[in-house]
């Protein structure tokens, strides 16, 4: 699968792709997805039926990133510890994603920013940056802001 990586100083078309695979993904009838991403046979999600092949490598990525989401929220259930939930399977897999991620991750932050996910340790591991004030460790909600702000200056 080709990957396409942005550069951190490229502003991504996060919003445009979000949509258009949003579309795609809930405009078909779904299909079994373990056959799409070997290794990750016991997600046991369904993807829809696309007709087509996905070209654009951004929606595809979107997509996986989705699946695995929702795959990472079944295996933590209501867990508490952040270290368990970080070495869950799904979550190592959109770690795995690498920068292609970045985007989808701070856009999650931003939609859920009343209750940020557990975001934080993966985009420090694929940026090699932290830019969460010492003072805002542990509050979730303003570690989410730093990284969205962190995301304005960085692809502005």
């Amino acid at each position: 699968m080709r990957q396409t990586v942005t550069t951190h100083k490229e502003r991504p078309s996060s919003i445009v792709v979000v949509q258009q695979a949003y579309d795609v993904f809930f405009s078909q009838q779904p299909r079994d997805v373990t056959a799409d991403y070997p290794g990750d046979e016991a997600i046991g999600l369904m993807l829809p039926e696309l007709g087509v092949p996905v070209s654009d490598p951004d929606v595809e990525a979107w997509i996986k990133f989705q699946t695995l989401y929702a795959h990472w929220q079944v295996e933590r259930g209501a867990m508490s510890s952040i270290t368990e939930m970080v070495l869950c399977p799904s979550y190592q897999s959109i770690l795995g994603m690498g920068p292609i991620a970045i985007p989808f991750m701070l856009a999650e932050l931003e939609s859920s920013l009343d209750e940020p996910d557990q975001w934080f340790w993966a985009l420090k591991a694929i940026t090699g940056i932290d830019p969460v004030q010492e003072q805002d460790r542990g509050d979730f909600v303003a570690m989410a802001k730093a990284w969205l702000l962190w995301a304005q200056s960085e692809y502005a």
